[in-house]
């Protein structure tokens, strides 16, 4: 497996708990320490009883959402950058795509986490880099930032920076509806 940056590169690292896991097998200077976000996909479907469903591929988490919801549903895995593509041009019925992601992209949109909650981001910490005060300094301010997010307006103007777009009352109302949930740093 490759990786963008080394090892030697990085202290910190807020990533998919797929490519987490890898990681620390990778180097056993690093741990997992907390899951961060939860739910943060959804399903956009152009049809209501889908044949197909794209996920990212090597997000084993996206592949069980499908079958947990879809059960007779062929799942074909895409790169990121592919997926929405893919439903764009009637190459599957479905997608699973991050929620942010989804704002952008015309089709029926589902809650992935209606039936449990489930683990997309967690953080990679470099155990030596955990032993500082510049962590614990992290800490703190990440879990500040998760607590200023809890705030609805806080929240509609973070993602409208982040998407550069403005968002209306309905696009908040379905992040309600999804479910996605930001989590404190867990000591």
């Amino acid at each position: 497996m490759q990786w963008a940056l080394s090892s030697d590169q990085i202290d910190i690292a807020i990533i998919c708990k797929e490519a987490a896991k890898s990681f620390v097998k990778y180097d056993e200077n690093f741990e997992i320490i907390s899951t961060l976000v939860q739910n943060s996909d959804v399903f956009i479907m152009k049809k209501n009883n889908p044949r197909s469903i794209g996920v990212i591929q090597n997000k084993n988490y996206q592949i069980d959402l499908v079958n947990n919801y879809y059960e007779n549903t062929k799942v074909v895995p895409f790169i990121n950058s592919g997926l929405a593509y893919a439903l764009e041009v009637n190459k599957v019925d479905g997608i699973v795509i991050d929620a942010i992601k989804s704002l952008n992209l015309v089709g029926n949109k589902i809650s992935t986490s209606t039936k449990k909650n489930y683990d997309t981001y967690v953080l990679l910490v470099n155990k030596e880099f955990k032993k500082t005060d510049l962590y614990t300094d992290f800490v703190y301010l990440y879990n500040k930032s998760v607590e200023d997010l809890k705030n609805k307006k806080v929240l509609r103007e973070e993602l409208e920076i982040y998407t550069d777009r403005k968002l209306s009352d309905k696009d908040m109302g379905e992040f309600e509806k999804w479910n996605l949930k930001f989590l404190p740093i867990e000591k």
